[in-house]
């Protein structure tokens, strides 16, 4: 800390000699250089395991936006290319979904109880690993538990509840994003 300290107060820049904006831009890439030599910055994975719903096809899509996110960056872009990042980037959100989608319901539809509930850990980030965030239509959840208290015997007469107390009905209702 002390010699960074000492390196930033022997930075001169004289700003009468030059332009106030090339002086500050002289005085900023010294910065940078004072930084990278003596704290650079060390790159680390984003996450050590890798979300379940990014499929090979998603990642090469991912790529590509990310090809052009860097391009646009750099210099300017067509407008050709402006709507290709556009679509990409849309179309990467979508596929995400449609494929947490996809394996929610099948994970729902199974008959495995630790499948689903491994499931429900994921989209409701509360395993130890944290998943991206995902989609569910709360239809299929619905359906899913209805299922599950479903009467197993056809014969025997059903139990009608005459009332329903708040406090204990179940519902998922599909939640607004955005407001």
């Amino acid at each position: 800390m002390q010699e960074l300290g000492n390196r930033i107060k022997s930075i001169k820049v004289d700003p009468e000699s030059e332009d106030i904006d090339q002086a500050v831009e002289k005085w900023y890439e010294e910065i940078g250089a004072i930084l990278d030599e003596l704290a650079p910055v060390r790159k680390l994975p984003m996450r050590k395991q890798r979300s379940p719903f990014v499929t090979p096809k998603i990642k090469n899509r991912m790529q590509q936006r990310d090809r052009l996110m860097r391009r646009a960056r750099g210099s300017k872009l067509t407008n050709i290319e402006w709507q290709q990042l556009r679509k990409l980037k849309r179309e990467v959100t979508s596929k995400i979904r449609r494929v947490t989608k996809l394996k929610g319901r099948e994970a729902l539809q199974s008959n495995d109880m630790s499948r689903a509930w491994k499931f429900i850990r994921q989209i409701s980030f509360s395993t130890k690993d944290k998943v991206s965030q995902n989609h569910v239509e709360a239809t299929v959840l619905n359906d899913y538990f209805g299922e599950l208290v479903k009467r197993s015997d056809p014969t025997m007469p059903l139990n009608y509840i005459t009332t329903c107390q708040t406090e204990t009905a179940f519902q998922i209702d599909n939640i607004e994003e955005g407001t």
